[in-house]
């Protein structure tokens, strides 16, 4: 998961600090190079933009995310991302795209085995 900080921020539903959290991650992640943190800080930035209001931004940036993440295969928390697009869609009524990412979801974890 990308940081601590962020998720707490989320879990409090305290979204201004979210966001901020989260934008500065993708900074930290861009000046130091750090390609893979970034793609998961956007993705999480998305998230934190869709809770402050911004749903159709949100959404895209998660959506173009969460594609880097799945095109480069680096699905250790692929589940956690995924559930956040779904879950933003589903709060838009979006809810065909929101299954289709659901069921890939599930395929994921099949395929990798990662729950009991």
């Amino acid at each position: 998961m990308v940081g601590l900080e962020e998720t707490v921020y989320a879990a409090c539903g305290r979204p201004e600090e979210f966001v901020a959290a989260a934008d500065a991650l993708v900074t930290l992640s861009q000046e130091h190079g750090m390609e893979t943190l970034l793609i998961e800080a956007r993705l999480i930035a998305g998230r934190a933009h869709f809770e402050q209001g911004e749903a159709g931004a949100g959404i895209v940036a998660m959506r173009d995310a969460l594609a880097e993440i799945e095109d480069g295969r680096d699905l250790a928390f692929v589940l956690v991302y995924v559930a956040f697009l779904a879950d933003a869609l589903l709060s838009v009524g979006v809810v065909d795209d929101a299954h289709a990412r659901l069921r890939r979801g599930l395929g994921y974890a099949v395929r990798l085995r990662v729950y009991g």
